[in-house]
């Protein structure tokens, strides 16, 4: 798949994505300058000249490739690890390489500007860009949906729960991830593991500060704090290849610590546990002062509303031609005051057995193959496969179609017909879709004498 940014062609190494491509050409232009760190101190004039130039085109090289990625995170982390060599570079700096570095910056400068990248990279800022303004409205929910959910939304579900539970009413872009690695997993983990990887990123800074006896450091440090930065801006850290070059170099610091007895900083070790720890304490509070929060998430169990739970939605078709439910179902339950219902994260298989709950039980397009016999009731809205076998004809089983949905019409009247306990509800104008779903669950809830779950 190609990707372009006006008629321009995005440059893409393979990965499906620009920006990944971006993340990796960033790490090696960091790690391109290792030769001039490496040999700085030689005592061979010519050997150091050599080392310099190396690394100056290569790095040229790699930030030509830059530009042509058209990726606006990509260039803010070479900035991002540019500023970071540029302060840990050893003294003095001959005036022929400063002239030299400056000519260097120069080109990539007019190439930008040649290819029109260097204008991407001001959309956002100078202009209003649809990508970051929905970039940011999906980062200012972040603290919300951490502490919505101590013990994580689940891996590879960030991106459906907000635009189920967060995203604004009316907006209907769809999202695999939050758009940034660090907040995806901040969300998709638990507390746990969201101050473990905090604290690892920070933790791997510190053990690449610079030292007297290792300069070199800095240039890894360089390439992990940009492939950090990189990971802000899209989810590109979710590609393993992607982590070679950074941990590359991070083995090669601790392997040298340990050769050459290189001692670990321990204000370095501090500042990140503090860091850490600022950066926790912030997200707290920010997440516990929303006064509006009606979704939590607990045990696999989703509450929406601040009352009592009337039903629990165990699964729904939401998505393809066949939806029973909206792809956005969840903007038309929030906000409902008079309505607290429970939601299974994520949704669970038809062959999941679900012991037996004092609410009803509600499958929307799904169709559980199995059932506690001391189930309070279930209701099955447009089923899409024929009836269970074996279903205990005690409990009792509302069905609800579309007037104009005919899979399984016959058999599922039948199904309806061998018990007293099941009820057959047509809806007039109706078809697979089901846009009214929660005014149809609520009348259907009224109609069955369960008293509600004690919060």
């Amino acid at each position: 798949m190609d990707f372009f940014y006006l008629e321009h062609l995005r440059l893409d190494w393979g990965f499906g994505n620009p920006n990944k491509t971006a993340a990796l050409i960033v790490c090696l232009m960091m790690l391109s300058w290792l030769p001039a760190f490496w040999f700085k101190s030689s005592d061979r004039p010519r050997l150091r000249r050599v080392a310099f130039w190396v690394s100056l085109i290569t790095c040229a090289v790699f930030g030509y490739f830059l530009l042509q990625t058209y990726s606006r995170g990509g260039f803010v982390a070479a900035l991002g690890g540019g500023f970071l060599l540029l302060i840990t570079a050893p003294r003095p700096w001959p005036w022929r390489r400063v002239w030299a570095i400056t000519f260097g910056i120069g080109f990539l400068l007019l190439a930008g500007i040649h290819n029109e990248s260097l204008f991407r990279a001001t959309e956002g800022v100078m202009t209003t860009d649809v990508s970051v303004n929905n970039r940011l409205l999906i980062w200012k929910e972040v603290p919300h949906m951490m502490f919505d959910a101590p013990q994580g939304w689940g891996v590879g579900q960030s991106g459906n729960a907000f635009m189920q539970w967060y995203q604004p009413k009316g907006n209907t872009e769809s999202y695999r991830t939050l758009v940034n690695s660090h907040f995806t997993w901040w969300v998709e983990f638990d507390w746990p593991r969201r101050i473990g990887y905090t604290f690892a990123w920070l933790l791997a800074l510190a053990l690449c500060l610079p030292h007297a006896k290792a300069r070199w450091y800095a240039v890894v440090m360089a390439a992990i704090f940009s492939f950090a930065i990189t990971a802000l801006f899209s989810s590109v850290a979710e590609e393993p290849a992607l982590w070679i070059a950074p941990l590359a170099g991070l083995g090669l610091v601790l392997l040298h610590r340990v050769a050459r007895w290189v001692p670990i900083s321990g204000p370095g070790v501090g500042a990140a546990v503090l860091f850490t720890t600022a950066i926790m304490g912030i997200l707290a509070i920010i997440g516990l002062t929303d006064e509006t929060r009606t979704i939590q998430l607990k045990k696999n169990l989703i509450t929406v509303g601040e009352g009592e739970p009337t039903f629990r939605l165990v699964s729904a078709v939401h998505q393809g031609e066949s939806e029973v439910l909206p792809k956005h179902f969840g903007h038309q339950a929030r906000g409902q005051s008079n309505t607290t219902f429970e939601v299974m994260w994520p949704f669970a298989s038809a062959t999941q057995r679900i012991d037996r709950v004092e609410l009803p039980l509600v499958y929307a397009g799904t169709v559980p193959t199995q059932c506690d016999t001391q189930q309070v009731a279930v209701i099955l809205l447009n089923p899409q496969a024929d009836p269970p076998e074996n279903w205990p004809e005690q409990v009792p089983t509302t069905v609800v179609r579309g007037s104009f949905y005919k899979s399984g019409r016959s058999a599922w009247r039948d199904f309806v017909d061998a018990s007293d306990a099941r009820r057959l509800v047509t809806i007039p104008g109706a078809g697979t879709l089901l846009p009214n779903w929660l005014e149809l669950i609520e009348a259907e809830v009224k109609m069955i004498d369960v008293k509600p779950v004690q919060p």
